[in-house]
């Protein structure tokens, strides 16, 4: 499609990819359940493996009876259209059959993380007016005491269920949970009789009062009634409950389809990105059961053997946040293992640097991995919106790709809220008919995440990201608004630049970069950057040369970090971000840091706080604290 007006919310240039009827194809029977959707993608494939869990395969037709028998569960429970309940489970075959029985009868699921605190559960319960919990047997022995749980009554599922009844011979990995977590299972129901806990069922006890129901009639469609809530990630601040429709995950079921129509049914998606996050359920779970492609679960999240399990599992389909293909480089499994297998590599969820990229595509290359990675932006209020198609070379230069089909972005300015042309930075809107809900219990933060363009009436979703469209229709993301940190002189500073230039060195493993406030100053914060380093005796001596270098990279010396201080990890969320609001907290007082020379400090610190400082004359030495 040719430039018209230069704007791309009106020119749509990402359409030249696409066939000109793509937009029905794209929206074709999206509006139904997000269960019939799955099972009639399904139709004469019901003796197909749909999902792998310790080496057992199961149907789709085991599967189906699966989540009738606990549909018809949780009518019998009481439950009806309307009603929400909190499931607190990892990625085992009782997560996908509650959230598919929830969707039959009309319930919305509210996905949160078995590893959150008892607060956090009871809050996002409170908020939702939950009525039940359905909670991990390892969560209710660690963290949560029953009569705390604002619900009438808790099931308790474990990681062995799928076995329980399974006369089949199991695998050695298989018998092993399933012999550990009877023991367990055991010690807890002791538990519970010593303490006369009657709130908790164990999911055994709940599915047989299934068993005298009748005959289960589904709920209709209805489309003000979420399909799931979903927490975000909560990197900047406080998690909230984003409510998700079910046209929005059937949607990127299809959008799926078309960008990526090498996929088939058989192969295998690796399970791991936990389905309470919404790239999990959405991209991972709901996409990859639509299409017929085997979930292979994996229950427990060990970041740091996500290389490991890849190449003793090879699956053909992945996805995760950068933070785990960061680790590929450097995997003395990755760099033995022949990853013909993959087929495709999809990251996103958190910004990765150019430089990063590069090196994990040239180890997949030289590992004999055909394809690139594909790198999509998205948010849990629009779930995935850009993925690359052009011969996977659109995520150069920092780029996140062509927008989705039916994705229309709006490039604004924040001060006067009209529309940039092309190759002008300002904040993303994204309309698209996957875009959330609104935040459950938030009708505020619901009204000022929305904007409506009084021109055209199209509804835009507030990313707060800073951004570009090139007249490609390629989507450059820049950073985020929420992460300028104005220094105390008023400068504006961006982090992400920072982060590249630092990230570009092979000495560094991580890093971010915040804004720091110290106690004598109310205004500003100095911008900082916290460095992990692969070796962690090269020290404090690398300053001297990230300094130096970023200091070339960068627009200008204001635009640098001023602080620099080593640490031993950088902090994620539990959703694998960096967890940018925890370092924000960190104060000078607590780290050992050098500082930039630069006039800012003049005044800044106490009369007689000397830190370190890294100085800017022609011999870039250091002067150290006397």
């Amino acid at each position: 499609m040719e430039k018209t007006t230069g704007y791309a919310s009106i020119d749509r240039p990402s359409y030249k990819y696409y066939s000109e009827d793509i937009d029905l194809k794209i929206l074709e029977n999206t509006d139904m359940k997000m269960y019939d959707f799955m099972k009639n993608k399904n139709k004469g494939h019901e003796e197909d493996v749909i999902y792998s869990y310790f080496g057992q395969n199961r149907t789709f037709q085991t599967f189906d009876k699966k989540v009738e028998e606990t549909a018809k569960a949780l009518k019998k429970y009481g439950l009806n259209e309307g009603d929400n309940i909190t499931i607190c489970l990892p990625n085992i075959p009782e997560t996908m059959v509650y959230f598919y029985a929830c969707n039959r009868i009309g319930v919305t699921p509210y996905l949160v993380d078995p590893r959150c605190s008892a607060k956090r559960i009871i809050d996002c319960m409170t908020i939702s007016n939950s009525k039940l919990l359905v909670s991990l047997l390892d969560t209710m022995n660690k963290n949560v005491i029953a009569n705390d749980i604002p619900a009438d009554n808790i099931i308790v599922a474990s990681p062995h269920d799928d076995f329980i009844k399974s006369k089949e011979k199991l695998s050695k990995s298989a018998l092993e949970v399933k012999t550990l977590y009877t023991a367990k299972e055991k010690l807890y129901e002791l538990k519970r009789m010593i303490k006369q806990d009657k709130k908790v069922l164990m999911q055994s006890e709940f599915m047989k009062t299934a068993k005298d129901y009748g005959v289960l009639t589904d709920s209709l469609y209805n489309p003000d009634i979420p399909a799931a809530i979903m927490n975000t990630s909560g990197t900047t601040g406080t998690p909230k409950g984003a409510m998700e429709s079910n046209k929005g995950y059937n949607v990127t079921s299809n959008q799926i389809e078309y960008i990526a129509p090498h996929l088939k049914r058989g192969m295998t998606f690796f399970g791991y990105i936990p389905f309470f996050s919404l790239y999990g359920s959405s991209v991972g779970m709901h996409g990859a059961l639509s299409h017929g492609i085997i979930v292979d679960l994996i229950p427990k999240i060990e970041a740091h053997k996500f290389d490991q399990i890849y190449v003793e599992k090879k699956p053909n389909i992945v996805i995760g946040v950068p933070r785990l293909y960061e680790m590929f480089p450097d995997s003395k499994y990755i760099n033995s293992t022949d990853l013909s297998f993959a087929e495709l590599l999809v990251m996103g969820g958190d910004k990765i640097s150019p430089s990063k990229l590069e090196k994990i595509n040239e180890t997949l290359k030289k590992n004999n991995c055909k394809q690139k990675i594909t790198y999509g932006y998205g948010s849990t209020e629009t779930m995935m919106i850009a993925t690359t198609v052009d011969n996977q070379n659109s995520h150069m230069e920092g780029s996140c790709g062509v927008l989705y089909p039916s994705v229309n972005v709006r490039i604004t300015d924040r001060e006067t809220n009209e529309e940039l042309p092309y190759n002008q930075e300002g904040e993303i809107y994204v309309n698209t008919p996957t875009q959330f809900m609104g935040y459950i219990g938030n009708e505020e933060e619901t009204k000022n995440f929305f904007y409506e363009d009084e021109k055209t009436n199209i509804k835009y979703c507030k990313t707060g990201d800073k951004g570009y469209i090139r007249e490609d229709g390629v989507l450059v993301h820049t950073g985020r608004y929420k992460r300028l940190m104005k220094r105390p002189d008023g400068h504006q500073v961006n982090s992400v630049p920072i982060e590249d230039a630092i990230n570009t060195f092979d000495e560094v493993r991580d890093c971010a970069v915040v804004g720091i406030k110290n106690a004598y100053r109310d205004e500003g914060v100095i911008p900082t950057a916290f460095i992990e380093l692969k070796d962690k005796s090269v020290g404090k001596d690398i300053f001297k040369e990230i300094v130096s270098k970023t200091k070339e990279m960068l627009p200008g010396e204001r635009d640098m970090a001023l602080a620099y201080t080593l640490v031993d990890h950088i902090p994620y969320t539990i959703n694998g971000k960096v967890d940018f609001s925890s370092l924000e907290k960190v104060k000078f007082e607590d780290i050992d840091y050098q500082i930039v020379d630069d006039p800012i400090f003049d005044g800044y610190f106490i009369k007689g706080e000397q830190p370190d400082r890294i100085s800017f004359t022609k011999q870039k030495t250091l002067i150290k604290k006397k």
